[in-house]
This record gives structure tokens, sequence and C-alpha cells, in this order.
């Protein structure tokens, strides 16, 4: 008995999945803030301006929030993105704001479901 080899392909479900990639790519990066940055700006008031869409950049960077009277820019960073980012590229991108003289604060995503933790680092401000 002599086995067959032969490999059936579904072409349309390829096609279909080569469709939904190129719309994929040709979608806009971000229109406005995501719900964790909604919130941080109901917290933070209408002294900062939310720039997180690019429409304001400090040295190639895109900050979340700024405050442009006080130089100060707001990063919120959420736990599940950033809990395994290395501390050398957040520190990085800090002295990249701090070397166009930007003062920045980072505010975690759990630290903004903390009203305690949050007050506490809004106080820096």
């Amino acid at each position: 008995m002599v086995k067959d080899y032969r490999y059936e392909y579904d072409i349309e479900k390829i096609l279909r999945a080569r469709r939904q990639l190129s719309q994929i790519k040709r979608r806009p990066r971000r229109a406005g803030p995501n719900g964790l940055e909604r919130k941080l700006q109901q917290v933070l008031g209408s002294a900062f301006v939310f720039t997180g869409d690019g429409s304001f950049k400090i040295d190639n960077l895109r900050p979340d929030f700024i405050n442009k009277t006080r130089k100060l820019v707001v990063e919120v960073y959420g736990d599940y993105w950033h809990k395994n980012e290395p501390l050398y590229k957040t520190m990085q991108r800090i002295s990249r704001f701090e070397r166009c003289g930007w003062r920045v604060i980072i505010i975690w995503e759990h630290e903004i479901n903390d009203p305690v933790k949050l007050s506490r680092k809004l106080m820096l401000i």
C-alpha cells in the first residue's frame, strides 16, 4: 500500500490571511488615548495635553501627556506591556527627555487604579 503525501492547501484561507495582514499594516497607529490614558486624563485635568498620538514630539519621542508651561512629561506605563521592559530602555527614554529640558514622571497602571499611590505620585507634580 502506497501512501499519498500530497498536501492540500486552502487557497481562500491563505488569501484571506494576507488581506487581513495588509489591512493591519495600513491602520493608523493610534487615533486617541486608550482607556488607561483616558482615566489619567480625567485625574490630571486640563493642565496636561494628551500627545501620545504623535501630535507633539521631543527628541523624536512621543510623550503621553505634556504640560508646556511647566515643561513636564507624564508617561503612562501599562503593567502588561512594560513589566518586562529592561530598565535601561526606560532610563534612556527619561534621559532623552531630560536632555531637552523636560522633567519626567512615570505613572504605572496599578497606581492609577490605587487612589493612594496615585495621589502620592501626583504630589510630585
